[in-house]
């Protein structure tokens, strides 16, 4: 249950507030050196993950302005580094000689969820660009009305409460240059969450999103773990088999998953459709699928980029994630199966509109319902123009400015960000 009221600092905070003034001093220091503009660091989810809009991004500035840039990847992994060095890139841990002096140097930081993507402490005197790793249909930062949520205890509470909280936990009450949103819609709300005059907010379609539409070339070379999949799925593609792909949101609280019941229920209506169930599951979910499955369910690492999947998916099924926005530019069947809606909202995390307002496709509450859907798809296939098809049209009309199947999102993002780079 949602608290009304914050309450006060936590051992946690009263713990890394000394460790937090360290963190000020040194980004004071960090903050004087010279910065070059035309020297740019990459990173994502916080330095564990080379993927999202940052990696399609990063790649075309690879191949397409290095007569202009240097591009680095910097992440926290140091086995992460050392695989996409192999394949090429220049990578490198962010404590790493080469890394620390990138990250000083860097002018422009471009990352998905935090400055510390790439490293926090560097970051100041850096420009600062968010290509933000979704579309708010869920409250965020500000915006969340539980002040004792971890992203909102920066922002409620006694003044004293705050500035404790913004030292425990300084990326919490970050603001940034840049921040990137797919559609005039999408950069109100992320202005108002980040609390950003909307003359911040860049509106361009996701740099991800040229992976969803035009395929896997838009992202470089792949890692060992995603050339894996990919050659599976366009294999089974091929072949003539259909792939449903299950992408779940994180929940922070669980009380019960009913994945195991909703194999059951599916798994005969695969079995007879020539049809493959592809799961991108969290916790012990990732680790709860039957042997008895394997032939007709994939359980797929949890750090491969969904834009690689969503490309090869016919039929997506989630739940209060907002991948199903992207997934609105390939115009493909969506099923939302949200069997906890009632808990999720009242306990995780509410919504900026009404849910059934955006989720353009039949809402399902029972693993039974669900199996119905997905095989009145496969048998039956939706009808065109049907309301289902009329309303993912109106929806990607109100949050993504590109038509389907445009392919030049990195371009036209570099484009931008490159014009306010050079701006005095």
């Amino acid at each position: 249950m949602r608290s009304s009221r914050r309450t006060g600092p936590t051992l946690a905070e009263l713990r890394r507030a000394p460790a937090g003034i360290v963190v000020v001093v040194a980004r004071l220091i960090c903050r004087v050196i010279p910065r070059r503009r035309d020297l740019w660091a990459f990173g994502s989810w916080y330095g564990t993950r080379y993927g999202g809009s940052p990696r399609a991004l990063f790649w075309y500035c690879l191949r397409e302005q290095k007569d202009r840039l240097q591009v680095a990847w910097i992440t926290r992994r140091r086995e992460l580094a050392r695989e996409l060095r192999a394949l090429g890139l220049p990578a490198y841990h962010r404590y790493s000689l080469r890394g620390l002096w990138i990250s000083l140097r860097a002018g422009v930081y471009v990352f998905d969820c935090r400055s510390s993507d790439v490293n926090y402490i560097t970051a100041a005197g850096a420009l600062t660009v968010n290509l933000w790793h979704g579309t708010p249909i869920k409250r965020i930062e500000h915006d969340i009305d539980d002040p004792d949520h971890p992203y909102s205890r920066a922002h409620h509470g006694r003044w004293w409460w705050r500035a404790l909280t913004r030292l425990a936990y300084p990326t919490n009450a970050e603001r940034y240059d840049l921040l990137c949103a797919s559609s005039p819609a999408a950069a109100s709300r992320l202005a108002q969450a980040f609390r950003l005059p909307i003359v911040r907010v860049v509106v361009r379609e996701a740099p991800c999103n040229d992976v969803l539409t035009g395929g896997a070339e838009a992202f470089g070379p792949l890692r060992r773990i995603e050339l894996s999949v990919v050659d599976r799925l366009r294999a089974e593609k091929e072949g003539g088999k259909r792939c449903i792909l299950y992408l779940p949101t994180f929940r922070e609280t669980v009380e019960s998953s009913p994945l195991q019941d909703v194999l059951d229920a599916v798994e005969p209506v695969l079995r007879s459709q020539g049809a493959t169930l592809w799961c991108k599951l969290h916790g012990e979910d990732r680790r709860s699928v039957r042997a008895g499955h394997a032939a007709l369910v994939e359980a797929l690492p949890a750090e491969l980029d969904a834009s690689l999947l969503l490309h090869y998916a016919d039929v997506l099924i989630t739940d209060y994630s907002s991948v199903y926005m992207d997934f609105l530019l390939v115009d493909r069947p969506v099923v939302f199966f949200a069997y906890d809606l009632d808990r999720y909202e009242r306990d995780d995390r509410a919504f900026y509109e009404p849910y059934r307002n955006v989720t353009p496709g039949p809402v399902v509450r029972t693993p039974t319902a669900l199996a119905a859907e997905i095989r009145a798809l496969l048998v039956d296939r939706e009808p065109a123009p049907g309301p289902h098809s009329r309303a993912r049209r109106e929806l990607r009309h109100r949050f993504h400015a590109t038509a389907p199947g445009e392919s030049a999102a990195a371009a036209s993002t570099y484009a931008e960000i490159a014009a306010r780079v050079a701006a005095p």
